[in-house]
């Protein structure tokens, strides 16, 4: 009886032991992980960070892009693709004179490669010369195209190269390219003085940025050079010393560590990202007209 009971007071024991242990295990796994989330994944800085590398490996994301002033508005849609085909779908809407009786809006359908722009005119209203207004029916819906060299601005750059570049690298060169921009301090930010807010039931950060313009003229060469683009090879970011820096705010979603707006300081430009990863499929148009000659057409409408 008594070693029963012996042998019985050593297996409690043994099992409250085992017990203790894997509870304290557990509860220390817990606050391991609840103190990595919290002064980690959360920390502004990492916050930033990743989201700047997450910016360098998409294969598709839309931007929005909206501008006001006394003359007009402007909202545009740039829907960006990377992998086997890099290109980028643009749909624009200018408002002139928004407030007034003769307001006109041109809406604009844009479709730019690397190589190579594609653009025509969707809608044209208003406006009107000697009280008549133009026919523009022969001109809507043709597409027309524009090779892009160092005198022609390509839109699937003036999309991709952004305040935080979009790109698809490599890890090494993603890794390459974040190293750069910390070591040369392009965006100067006072992390400790995040704002820090939630909207949508997403936790946003905000972020008041300084942009060193020469410095950020060099990582974009990095970012297009090793992705064998050619967008920017005639740009030098020695002519850019000495400039005022380029003041930013960016708002990133915190737990997604994705860049979700961008306000330029001092403008009505803002932009709002989404629809991250979505690749975009599409075919070039058969443009038969170049762009300079779609400009003429127009011309002879409104002079008509």
């Amino acid at each position: 009886m008594l070693a029963d009971y012996l042998e019985d007071l050593a297996y409690r024991a043994k099992a409250q032991y085992y017990a203790f242990t894997v509870g304290g295990g557990i509860i220390l796994l817990a606050l391991t992980g609840w103190l990595w989330w919290h002064y980690y994944y959360l920390n502004p800085q990492t916050v930033f960070w990743a989201a700047v590398s997450n910016n360098l490996v998409v294969s598709g994301v839309t931007k929005h892009t909206t501008s006001q002033n006394e003359a007009g508005n402007l909202s545009q849609y740039d829907q960006i693709s990377f992998g086997a085909n890099n290109v980028v779908k643009t749909s624009s809407t200018v408002t002139q004179n928004p407030q007034d009786a003769q307001k006109s809006v041109v809406v604009t359908e844009s479709i730019g490669t690397p190589t190579q722009n594609f653009a025509r005119y969707t809608k044209i209203e208003g406006g009107s010369v000697d009280g008549k207004k133009p026919d523009f029916g022969k001109i809507l819906n043709v597409w027309s195209k524009q090779t892009v060299d160092q005198d022609n601005n390509g839109i699937f750059a003036d999309a991709i190269f952004d305040a935080i570049p979009f790109a698809l690298l490599s890890q090494k060169n993603r890794q390459d390219v974040v190293n750069s921009m910390q070591t040369n301090q392009i965006y100067d930010i006072d992390f400790s003085k995040v704002k820090k807010d939630r909207q949508d039931g997403k936790l946003l950060y905000t972020y008041q940025a300084a942009i060193a313009a020469d410095k950020y003229v060099a990582m974009l060469k990095q970012v297009d050079a090793l992705m064998g683009l050619k967008q920017l090879s005639v740009l030098d970011p020695s002519q850019y010393q000495g400039s005022q820096p380029i003041q930013v705010q960016f708002t990133v979603d915190a737990i997604g560590h994705q860049l979700a707006a961008v306000e330029y300081t001092g403008t009505n430009r803002k932009i709002a990202y989404s629809s991250w990863g979505a690749p975009l499929k599409l075919q070039l148009p058969d443009a038969k007209l170049t762009r300079s000659e779609l400009q003429t057409k127009l011309d002879d409408a409104v002079g008509q």
